[in-house]
């Protein structure tokens, strides 16, 4: 999450992750040599306050108290 894609593997340039982002592509990632029966399909969601959906760790904002519910990720296959 803190160093997100980089081409160098984490030796820059690098392009930090956003939480929200971070936790779809962990996912991707940890599922990526599974073997699920044919057929699965694994999504991911994401749901919290509007004014922290872009938060990363480089920079963040307090609640706003009104809420969004990400459409669903297909993190597999």
């Amino acid at each position: 999450m803190n160093y997100g894609v980089s081409p160098n593997y984490n030796q820059g340039p690098y392009n930090p992750l956003t939480i929200r982002a971070a936790w779809y592509k962990a996912a991707q990632v940890a599922y990526a040599n599974d073997l699920f029966p044919s057929g699965t399909v694994v999504k991911f969601v994401v749901a919290g306050d509007t004014a922290c959906q872009n938060d990363s760790l480089q920079s963040n904002n307090s609640p706003a108290g009104s809420w969004f519910y990400d459409t669903p990720v297909q993190v597999y296959p």
